[in-house]
């Protein structure tokens, strides 16, 4: 298969996500498929933005601006990071706007903070899970708080990816813990459990 091939069934397939995604935020009753389809939209996204910002954050320090210019690329950010910062790429900028600004739509925290409040609006304030996902959406904020008041910063964001990765497990863990809750139909079984007679 030629490269101009695979390129036109990608174009395809972003036209077709696209319009999945506009029906669904233009068109949907706000009911619980819709909640479901948020739901399960955000907590991907944010498995997904942890693991690509934790492989961006992974170059070595000769090679962090690359990283951090990819960071701003993968969270569709460059336009906005130029905007509000009319300057050279700079690791607590970036890292504020792609893990914690609570006004980017694509930055890591903005995303758990959604999965949070659905949640919240499925089991109520004080259910596990909800608690579980309030938790994990503090967790990017506290990062760049962490990466930026250090005195030996070098070694603070050379951190950053290892605990990206280790959010990304957690995310995957609240999604199957969802999944066993509200989808699945069959019983958690425990291996070398008996079924039932």
């Amino acid at each position: 298969v030629g490269l101009d091939t695979l390129a036109e069934a990608m174009s395809a397939i972003i036209r077709a996500c696209t319009a999945l995604a506009g029906l669904a935020a233009e068109n949907m009753v706000r009911g619980g498929a819709w909640m479901f389809l948020d739901l399960g939209r955000r907590m991907e996204r944010a498995a997904a933005t942890a693991r690509n910002l934790g492989q961006a954050l992974s170059e070595p320090a000769p090679r962090l601006e690359a990283g951090l210019r990819l960071a701003l690329e993968l969270c569709d950010s460059t336009l906005t990071y130029r905007a509000r910062y009319l300057a050279a790429v700079q690791p607590a900028t970036v890292l504020d706007l792609v893990l914690a600004d609570p006004g980017n739509p694509r930055a890591l925290g903005f995303q758990l903070s959604a999965v949070a409040e659905r949640l919240a609006e499925l089991g109520g304030a004080e259910d596990s899970l909800a608690a579980t996902a309030s938790v994990l959406a503090a967790r990017p904020a506290a990062m760049v708080d962490s990466g930026l008041m250090p005195a030996d910063r070098d070694n603070a964001a050379a951190s950053l990816p290892a605990a990206l990765f280790a959010l990304e497990e957690e995310v995957g863990a609240l999604s199957d813990a969802v999944s066993r809750r509200y989808v699945s139909h069959v019983q958690a079984q425990t291996l070398g459990e008996d079924g039932p007679a």
